[in-house]
């Protein structure tokens, strides 16, 4: 099997019959679907190649996945860690090979003594599970 997922073989822009073709085409590795603009070494996938996301996967296509932020509410189970203590979790999971999936989010709600006050005066409640 021939790898292709570096070659420039998909025209990436938004209409093919009005907009200019040279320089729009583009390598499925260099593309991501569902990404809202453009960064130095990495292209959203244009209008033109948004009805094939299959095609565009296999051949190699990043995704970056779409969520809610109120689908991020804090988990019942979710424990509040200092940052110490975080940093040494991770690292030991790090060191262990294990996959998970990790989400910070700012709340005010944490017991005052956990807050790391700062110059920010903001506090973190961090989740995460260990991925099956």
């Amino acid at each position: 099997m021939v790898l292709l997922e570096g070659e420039k073989l998909f025209l990436n822009v938004d209409d093919p019959n009005e907009d200019w073709w040279d320089g729009q085409w583009s390598a499925a590795g260099e593309m991501v679907l569902h990404l809202s603009y453009d960064f130095p070494s990495v292209k959203r996938v244009r209008r033109f190649l948004q009805d094939y996301p299959d095609l565009l996967r296999i051949a190699g296509c990043s995704t970056m996945s779409v969520f809610s932020r109120d689908r991020l509410a804090p988990d019942t189970n979710a424990r509040h860690m200092r940052n110490s203590d975080m940093l040494k979790i991770f690292d030991e999971m790090r060191k262990g090979g294990e996959i998970i999936d990790l989400s910070l989010v700012p709340t005010a709600d944490a017991p005052e003594e956990l807050l790391d006050l700062g110059s920010e005066g903001r506090g973190w409640h961090s989740e995460f599970r260990q991925r099956d």
